[in-house]
């Protein structure tokens, strides 16, 4: 049902070519991000040096946990 909402919302937003893939029409004030294509531009240079993954791991691992106790809502213990 979703599917078939969404088709029918954005039917006339998608444009088909047979020589082209389909292409969304966005309004012009719509800014595209273009691509990455090195993934060095994602390189860090704060990282401590005494800091290993497996303590970033760890970290991510704890606020995770720590995230899905805070989006539980209170419940009465049985």
């Amino acid at each position: 049902m979703l599917t078939r909402v969404l088709q029918q919302r954005y039917a006339h937003t998608v444009s088909f070519s047979i020589a082209q893939t389909p292409s969304i029409l966005l309004p012009a004030t719509v800014r595209r991000t273009p691509p990455v294509t090195n993934l060095a531009d994602f390189a860090a240079e704060f990282w401590p040096e005494d800091e290993t993954a497996d303590d970033i791991n760890t970290y991510i691992a704890q606020q995770r946990a720590f995230d899905r106790i805070r989006d539980v809502p209170d419940q009465e213990l049985l």
